[in-house]
């Protein structure tokens, strides 16, 4: 995807996704950035790829609110390959 500069648009990245199997890991660095599970799931995605887009769904304005939040979520190296490791 980078080599050819294509977009990755993910869909459903915690309920049926990639990081389904990864919940524990992900409460614990929510808990650890005081932010919901779902924000630590969408920086975790900004953060493998510039050419990522996520679309989480968003029925309230608080969700809306939340998830823009993500992009300012810092996951350290860490943190990042804990949950690519709990997603493969």
């Amino acid at each position: 995807m980078r080599t050819r500069s294509l977009a990755f648009i993910p869909w459903a990245p915690v309920a049926q996704g990639g990081l389904a199997g990864a919940r524990q890991t992900l409460a614990d660095i929510a808990r650890a950035h005081q932010c919901p599970v779902g924000q630590v799931a969408i920086a975790w995605l900004l953060h493998l790829s510039p050419a990522m887009l996520p679309i989480p769904g968003t029925s309230r304005r608080t969700h809306l609110e939340e998830n823009l939040a993500a992009a300012d979520v810092q996951l350290t190296t860490e943190q990042i390959d804990e949950l690519s490791a709990a997603a493969s």
